[in-house]
């Protein structure tokens, strides 16, 4: 461990204390590759030690200058405010936070995450950092307003338990505008995730319509590689909207002056029994098959219903139902 008397140029922060892990960085920009060894402390009291030297993603520099401290229980209940400095130097003070009963279930990077999936989904974690089974809620706003919001279904293992945690959420298809957005997610008690806010930037037809908007000065060959290029990106990170979207969409990707006599249609197979009560989309019509066991299993019987919906219809889903 690196131990100084007189630091320059030093900055340290707490980035995340919560389920009795503390995380955060410390780095000098006059000595950019040295890795710190630092002290927390809850008043006098010394807490523990640590090596700033694993990946943070809000450090400077290399990232390498992070730090995550797993205090025990009494320790973390007793504490009343937390004390960064350096390891031999406690009247060096980086950083002082003040603990208040809500500290102790604010969210983490282990109790949560969201990301900016490619098109308008988000994905990640949301776990209650001390009762891992309670139900959340996520939310999402632009500007206090709110967007979207939904309860994880997916399992994950969190603290050694299976909890429902994991989330996918659509968001709405106003925001594909070619203009970038920045999101604020938390959960229902208003408490930020990891990874929030989040910048979203789509476009009705994806990054081609960029290549249009934003960079019509560009050479006729080079747009043609660009787009070429963008099209392989799109096809490993294929960008999507929710069905629910589907009456903006066609609005959106209608060619000018383009009339249209009926309403999209699709044709959906169900595998097995089709739900009791299916879903209706404004703006499209929807035709349900059901497809039992002896037609799954019989190719020209299989083969006659779909071409029967294909005559019926614009496009041909094959969905099945689960029971969760």
């Amino acid at each position: 461990m690196n131990m100084v008397n007189n630091p320059t140029g030093l900055r340290g922060t707490l980035t995340a204390y919560a389920g009795n892990m503390v995380q955060g960085w410390v780095h000098s920009h006059t000595e950019p590759e040295r890795q710190w060894a630092v002290a927390l402390y809850d008043g006098n009291q010394l807490l523990a030690l640590a090596h700033a030297n694993a990946f943070h993603p809000q450090a400077p520099g290399s990232g390498l200058h992070g730090f995550s401290i797993a205090l025990g229980d009494a320790q973390w209940h007793q504490a009343t405010a937390l004390t960064l400095c350096l390891a031999n130097a406690p009247e060096h003070v980086l950083e002082q936070v003040t603990l208040t009963p809500a500290s102790a279930t604010l969210h983490s990077p282990e109790s949560s995450r969201v990301q900016w999936q490619p098109g308008l989904m988000l994905s990640g974690w949301m776990v209650e950092p001390t009762a891992p089974q309670q139900p959340l809620t996520l939310q999402v706003r632009e500007r206090g307003k709110l967007l979207a919001e939904a309860t994880p279904k997916q399992w994950l293992t969190y603290d050694q338990q299976q909890v429902k945690g994991a989330f996918n959420l659509t968001l709405p298809f106003s925001l594909a505008d070619g203009e970038p957005h920045t999101l604020t997610v938390t959960d229902h008690l208003g408490r930020e995730l990891s990874g929030s806010p989040l910048t979203v930037q789509e476009w009705p037809n994806g990054l081609n319509d960029w290549i249009r908007t934003l960079a019509p000065q560009l050479p006729a060959a080079t747009k043609a590689l660009l787009a070429r290029q963008l099209d392989r990106y799109e096809r490993w990170l294929p960008r999507a909207a929710g069905f629910c979207s589907y009456p903006e969409w066609l609005h959106a990707t209608q060619l000018p002056n383009t009339a249209r006599t009926s309403k999209g249609s699709i044709g959906i197979v169900w595998l097995g029994a089709a739900p009791k009560q299916p879903t209706k989309v404004s703006g499209l019509t929807l035709q349900h098959r059901s497809a039992d066991t002896a037609t799954q299993e019989n190719p020209a019987a299989y083969q006659a219903l779909l071409q029967q919906l294909a005559q019926q219809t614009d496009a041909v889903l094959q969905l099945s139902l689960i029971h969760i």
